[in-house]
């Protein structure tokens, strides 16, 4: 999530100072070590802060997977 966030700073400076949440559309497959396979999406839930979360390429067309990482940063 780290390198979506630190993309998006160089990219869009503006947005990324404003209050708000983020939604990453990656055409990526999710695979994280040690973590869940498969995942749609995937949300920072230990940052109290979180303003961002990732949509992957499985997912995209799944409007329950925006509801729930969208959700979760609540």
């Amino acid at each position: 999530m780290d390198k979506f966030y630190e993309e998006f700073k160089k990219q869009h400076k503006k947005a990324a100072n404003k209050r708000g949440i983020i939604v990453y559309l990656a055409p990526l497959k999710h695979s994280k070590s040690g973590g869940p396979k498969g995942a749609g999406g995937y949300g920072d839930l230990g940052d109290i802060d979180a303003k961002h979360c990732v949509i992957f390429q499985t997912n995209l067309d799944n409007k329950e997977s925006f509801a729930h990482e969208i959700a979760a940063l609540f």
